[in-house]
This record gives structure tokens, sequence and C-alpha cells, in this order.
């Protein structure tokens, strides 16, 4: 494009706009701008020609990632308003700081008993003067957990969605908001324990293990394994270059440059073959980069490290 090139015009974007969503479709088939592409975080780096059927099915595939966000950003927002409106809440006798720190105490220690007791103790139908103020009770709690959770660098997203706040404004009994609390607070502590099964593993160990086993997927992304672990992009990438020292789509790139050399040596399978295993749609843009990265193409390196006998 005149006068400034993709890489710096997202540069731009993404300052301005930090959660923009960025594509590059391009002529230019150069590893080096398309691993700056990719420490952007673009979505895609595609390289033409291309169909039209195929970036229809691209644009569309980045428009539902997009309302997607925005329906979980609208559903948090609409619980911080809910909230804000109904603050004397905070305030009252029953609904404080104890009983909220007790929640999430029991919700970290996996004490669903404890989750039970103390979310039927703070949404007592007697506590509040109608359904409407019990609901915003409801609300507030899981409101509260929600800020935990992100303050853990969980994505709040992994136990809230727009089905949950729907029925809690459908709830007319007490016993019904107690049951989509426990819900909410239940699944917070599975992941949260889920995390503490997988042999104290760091987010980062996870995250490598994750990689390693799905390395074949196209698809493989920071957001993948964010939504699989179920902690939000921004803490995860942040771990993730304090742990690696690279960005995570150079450690994507090399880890799968990693395994092809390795199946180059230990196998006969051909080019395009070993393209796909490692994550590779496109078997020219493999070479490619492997060549970028070895110095010389899938073959040569094969000829070069199993000379014929």
């Amino acid at each position: 494009m005149p006068y400034i090139d993709g890489i710096t015009a997202a540069k731009l974007i993404k300052e301005d706009v930090p959660h923009a969503k960025i594509a590059f479709l391009t002529g230019y088939n150069s590893f080096d701008y398309a691993q700056k592409a990719v420490d952007l975080n673009a979505l895609k780096y595609l390289l033409k020609p291309i169909s039209a059927a195929k970036m229809s099915g691209i644009l569309s595939e980045i428009r539902s990632l997009l309302d997607d966000e925005r329906r979980k950003k609208a559903d948090y927002q609409y619980l911080q308003d809910f909230h804000n409106q109904h603050s004397d809440i905070m305030k009252s006798a029953f609904f404080n700081r104890l009983h909220v720190a007790s929640l999430i105490s029991a919700i970290k220690s996996g004490d669903l008993d404890q989750i039970n007791s103390i979310t039927k103790l703070m949404l007592q139908p007697d506590l509040a003067d109608s359904i409407n103020t019990l609901r915003a009770y409801a609300l507030s709690i899981i409101l509260s957990i929600a800020l935990e959770a992100e303050r853990l660098g969980f994505s709040a997203s992994s136990f809230l969605s727009g089905t949950m706040i729907d029925a809690l404004f459908q709830r007319e009994s007490a016993d019904g908001l107690c049951s989509d609390v426990r819900y909410a607070c239940s699944t917070l502590s599975k992941i949260i324990g889920g995390q503490h099964d997988s042999g104290q593993l760091s987010l980062f160990e996870r995250a490598v293990r994750f990689i390693e086993e799905n390395i074949s997927d196209t698809e493989l992304s920071a957001i993948t394994i964010c939504g699989k672990l179920y902690f939000s992009p921004s803490y995860f990438r942040a771990i993730f270059k304090k742990e690696s020292g690279v960005s995570f789509g150079a450690y994507l790139t090399r880890a799968r440059m990693k395994k092809a050399k390795a199946l180059l040596m230990e196998t006969d399978q051909k080019s395009y073959q070993i393209a796909k295993k490692v994550g590779f749609s496109d078997p020219r843009y493999f070479s490619f980069c492997f060549k970028k990265h070895y110095g010389m193409s899938p073959k040569d390196f094969r000829e070069t490290t199993r000379p014929l006998q």
C-alpha cells in the first residue's frame, strides 16, 4: 500500500484499538513479514491469490468471533451496570465482604458443600423485601466472583454466559436463584480445581503440553489455548512471553519446525504429509518456512541428514 506497509498500519491500529482483529491479505511471501504479523496477533495471514469462497469463509469466521466477543462484553457490562444501580446492596448487613470472601475461599478450595451453604445463607427469602431485590443480590454475588476470576487470570466467560444471566432474570423464587449462583460458583471451582489436578504444572507448562498434543491443528492459536485452559488472552500472552522469552506465535512456529525436522530425519513421509502433521495446510508455505528457519528446503535437509547408503 502507498506510504505505509501493512505491518506498520497494523501496529498503529493496535495502538489506537488494542482489541482490533487484524487479518493480512498480501502477495508478500516473506517469513519475516509473516512472523511480524503473528507477533501482532493477526488472526490470519493469507497469500494472494485467494478464492472468493475462501475469503467469504474467513470473513464469516472473523465476524462470528467479533459477535461472540461483543455478546460476552455486553453480558459482563450488563452485570456491572445492574450492580452499580443496586450498590446499596453491598452496604447491607448480610451482603458484606466476609460472606463474599468466604464464598470465594470455598470456590478456590473446591468445597461444594460450603458453596451450597453460603449461597443459601446469602439468598434467604426473608432477607429481601421482594424477588427483584433478591435477584439483585444474586447478580451481585456473581459479579463478585467474576471479578475474582479475572483477578486470578481466568476468563469470566468460562463460567458466565448470556443464557445464565437470562435465566437469573426469569427466576421467581429464592431456590431458583440459589441454583443459578451455585452453578456459577461450582463451575468456576471445577475450572480452578482442574488446574491443580494437572500435576501442579504451571500455565506455561500446560500450554506447552497442549501445543505438543495439538501441533497438527492448523487453527491452533493463543485464543484456542485460552479457551481450553480458561485463562484470559492478555494474561496468558504475558505469562507465556515471560516464561519463554518469545511471543506465542514465535514459539509455535519454532515448535512446528522442530517437529518437522524430527519427522524428516526419522520417517520416510513426504514433505506434504509432514506439513499437515505440523499444522500447515499449504505445503509450499511449509517449505518456505522450513527453509527460512533451517537455511535449506525440507528435501535438501533430508538428503543432508540421511545420505543414501
